[in-house]
């Protein structure tokens, strides 16, 4: 899903040799429109698609990796429920930012860190499911 774009190097984001993408807020909102337009729903439909596959559970862990601003790890909190938990991991300072007030906003459970997939620290064998979009 973002492999089309590239962003300015960013020095206070972990390194990673994938893509890395800024904005936080600016993010959403030219997502949103490039969406409309562009895609004609599709993105978001891309989303929905994902989440629906996974066939999430009331309880799982969930692990959302490249989470950016937090929309999909957003959609799987209110799935897996207050029993459930979701973790959202990105190698983007800003991005990780949006997605703690987005989910804050929400009042959602969701732990959000700064990371990179090469280096994750969380144990082997703790999430039923793993999204990397």
């Amino acid at each position: 899903m973002h492999s089309f774009a590239r962003s300015r190097h960013d020095t206070t984001s972990q390194q990673t040799k994938g893509l890395l993408l800024n904005g936080g807020i600016g993010y959403d909102i030219n997502g949103s429109l490039l969406d409309f337009f562009a895609f004609r729903g599709q993105w978001r439909a891309l989303r929905q698609r994902t989440i629906a596959l996974a066939q999430l559970q009331i309880g799982e862990h969930v692990l959302d990796v490249g989470c950016g601003t937090g929309t999909l790890a957003i959609a799987a909190q209110r799935l897996v429920g207050k029993t459930g938990q979701v973790a959202g991991v990105d190698p983007s300072a800003q991005q990780i930012d949006r997605a703690r007030r987005k989910a804050t906003r929400r009042h959602l459970p969701i732990t959000f860190q700064s990371g990179v997939i090469e280096q994750l620290t969380f144990p082997e064998q703790t999430f039923a499911v793993v999204f990397s979009t």
